[in-house]
Parts: structure tokens; C-alpha cells; sequence
């Protein structure tokens, strides 16, 4: 009998205390079409909770990023400028009372229209005869740096592991694109698996990159392999070094390898 007291009582006290709401979040407008580096402000409601704090992401990508488009903290979202196709990305509101709850708008964005101009350096290749073109292309990253205008522009780099590069890379920011223009980019050409080796180069300032990036904004290193970059001393070898004030600045699918500062036990 006591048993079944207890039993009732539970199911009572049970019956007698709230549910606990659950969190919800409702982004709006829920669907946008936009032009190539379009813009679109949206704005979350956070429901079951008095918080309504949300982290913006795109693509699951806190911020976004300049190949999906960027967000503010606002929820201001902006366009890629060079996607080459159409574009369809999501966009999360995910409430900080609950970020396994967020609520999502579905984008889609136009194929960019800035046109980029192509130029080729190759191990090949020859810096005094060579056009930048596929079928006569530069020799180095120095001539194509100080040749190719500034603005959207891509430097494709032939080569593989047999045939490195052997020099530091300074892109600056003469050299960065920009919304209109799009990007300045190095990459490895279609195929090409290009390799800088960094063996016996210079570290200029303590601290210096086989590639750095200096107050450049709208730039991409895509493909490389950075490699070799060593020093025993106070100094700090960096594969990709970014410094100053710079935006929009994409770092894909590169690999470094044996760079740093060697150390002997």
C-alpha cells in the first residue's frame, strides 16, 4: 500500500511540473535568390528561450567563407563574386541556448561574372622568351608577381615533386583583387602537382613564409606543396604567412611539409 502511495504521488508531482519548452529558431526571409556578390540581411527568432542570441553560419561554417559567401554577426549575408555556377548554399541561425536547434534559409546565387585572366609558369618554362601563356609560360613566381596586372587575375603553376620551385613567394597588396575584379589567385594548373622547396632559401625578417601574404585582400593559394623550410636557429620558417591587415583571403587544399624550426635532441 505504501508503495502504491509513493507511486501515485510521483505521477502527481510529475503532472504538476512544466514542460520544459523546447528551443526553436526561425530564420527569415527562408529562401533568397541573389546576383553574384549580392547581399541579404537576415534575422532570426529564437522560440523557448528568453536568449536570443544566434551564431550565423554558412554551410555550416561559422562566418561563412569567401568561396560560399560571408555573414555577419548581424546576419548580413554577402555573395561569393567568382562562384563558377550557380550556387546554392545554406544559411543557420544557431541559438546559443540550444546550437543543436538552429534554423536555416536556403540561398541561391548566381554564377559570377568577373572575368579572370589566366597566366602559366612552368619549371620549363622561360622568363625572358616566355609570354605567361600555356604554350610559352614564365619560369618563376618572381616574373609572373612583377609582370601580371594587378586585380583578378590566376597564375596556374605546371610542375611536380621532380621539378620544384625554388623561391619565396611575396603576393602584397598591389597584387590583391577585389569584389568587382575577384580574385588573385595561385594555383596548380589542372594535372599539376607544383612543389616549392624551401631548402637553403632565406628567412628575410625572423619570421617569413615560402608564400606570405602581406595587406593583400581577395587572394587565394590553392594546390601547393610548400616543403623544406628549415632553420636551426632563433629564426621561424612559416609555409603560408599572412600579415597585416587583409580580407577575403583563401588557403585550400595546400600541403606543408618538413617546414619550421628543426630542433636536435
Amino acid at each position: 500500500m505504501r508503495s502504491v502511495c509513493g507511486l501515485v504521488l510521483a505521477l502527481i508531482a510529475l503532472a504538476a511540473s512544466p514542460a520544459k519548452a523546447s528551443v526553436s529558431v526561425i530564420v527569415k526571409p527562408a529562401t533568397a535568390s541573389l546576383p553574384a556578390n549580392g547581399a541579404q540581411q537576415f534575422s532570426a527568432k529564437v522560440f523557448g528561450s528568453a536568449d536570443q542570441t544566434v551564431r550565423w553560419e554558412v554551410n555550416g561554417v561559422p562566418g561563412g567563407a569567401p568561396s560560399i559567401g560571408i555573414i555577419s554577426d548581424s546576419g548580413l549575408y554577402t555573395a561569393p563574386p567568382d562562384a563558377p555556377a550557380t550556387l546554392r548554399v545554406t544559411v543557420e541561425a544557431e541559438p546559443a541556448a540550444a546550437p543543436a536547434s538552429p534554423g536555416s534559409a536556403s540561398v541561391s546565387v548566381a554564377a559570377g561574372t568577373t572575368t579572370v585572366t589566366s597566366y602559366y609558369i612552368s619549371p620549363t618554362g622561360n622568363d625572358k622568351t616566355g609570354l605567361g601563356t600555356a604554350a610559352k609560360p614564365w619560369a618563376t613566381f618572381g616574373k609572373a608577381l612583377t609582370t601580371v596586372p594587378a586585380g583578378g587575375a590566376q597564375i596556374l603553376v605546371e610542375g611536380d615533386a621532380n621539378h620544384p620551385y625554388h623561391e619565396l613567394v611575396t603576393i602584397n597588396r598591389s597584387r590583391s583583387g577585389s569584389p568587382t575584379t575577384g580574385f588573385f589567385s595561385i594555383e596548380a594548373a589542372p594535372g599539376a602537382h607544383p612543389v616549392i622547396d624551401g631548402a637553403g632559401l632565406p628567412i628575410l625578417n625572423q619570421e617569413d613564409g615560402l608564400v606570405t601574404i602581406v595587406n593583400a585582400s581577395w587572394v587565394r593559394v590553392r594546390g601547393l606543396e610548400l616543403r623544406n623550410y628549415v632553420s636551426a636557429n632563433i629564426n621561424q620558417p612559416i609555409g603560408v604567412y599572412v600579415e597585416g591587415y587583409g580580407d577575403h583571403i583563401e588557403i585550400l587544399n595546400d600541403t606543408i611539409d618538413n617546414s619550421g624550426r628543426s630542433r636536435t635532441t
